[in-house]
């Protein structure tokens, strides 16, 4: 049985309430239909259905932006507690962090997934933000919000698809094509959203971190 600290079961739990967080907004997502009748037969609300459901949805947007600021805080607290300052955490195990990897958007270099967390953060909330890794015109809440899937199969491989620009013909061939090359072991499908699948990813590294 693994013999996790109490300063990552602390950072475990704060992110599974920001995962909890997202699976809530989901779910109110499905449920629009059921909860737009609610807020008129019940509350007495008067609004148009569509007007509606593009709010709820920049809502479950800007969540994710919100939980991504929200993480870089409970990261930072994690490195501060383990090693005493966050500087220190980063180059005591920058081996480690620097082996947890992703794209942030198709054909360019993967950049670790605490430095992707970074300049998201902080190109939410300053003034005049610019990114200092990412190559990309798009804003935080654009890059959080693309849709991926992830693809996981028995015998331990993983594929993480970035699905954003691609019309429906390109998003069969690109998940056949992944599908392919992971056969011919039996493979699970999770399709979420970017800022969903970095903090798992996060999740996933600080876990194996804390275990050093």
């Amino acid at each position: 049985m693994n013999n996790h600290s109490h300063v990552y079961i602390e950072f475990e739990n704060n992110v599974l309430n920001l995962r909890r967080l997202s699976y809530g907004m989901r779910y109110l997502d499905e449920k629009k239909k059921e909860f737009i009748k609610y807020l008129k037969e019940q509350k007495g609300e008067t609004f148009p259905e569509d007007v509606f459901a593009q709010e709820l949805k920049d809502t479950i947007y800007l969540q994710i932006e919100v939980s991504n600021i929200l993480l870089r805080k409970y990261i930072e607290d994690f490195g501060y507690k383990k090693c005493g300052s966050f500087e220190k955490f980063l180059k005591q195990y920058k081996n480690e962090i620097d082996s947890y990897t992703m794209n942030y958007q198709r054909n360019m270099p993967q950049l670790s997934v605490l430095d992707i967390n970074r300049d998201l953060r902080n190109q939410s909330i300053h003034s005049e933000p610019t990114y200092r890794l990412i190559k990309s015109s798009k804003k935080p809440i654009q890059i959080l919000s693309e849709q991926v899937v992830r693809i996981t199969n028995t015998s331990g491989e993983k594929e993480i698809v970035l699905l954003h620009d691609l019309n429906k013909n390109d998003i069969k061939q690109l998940l056949d094509e992944t599908f392919k090359k992971m056969a011919p072991a039996n493979t699970h499908t999770s399709f979420m959203l970017y800022g969903e699948i970095l903090r798992e990813e996060i999740l996933e590294c600080i876990r194996q971190i804390d275990l050093i």
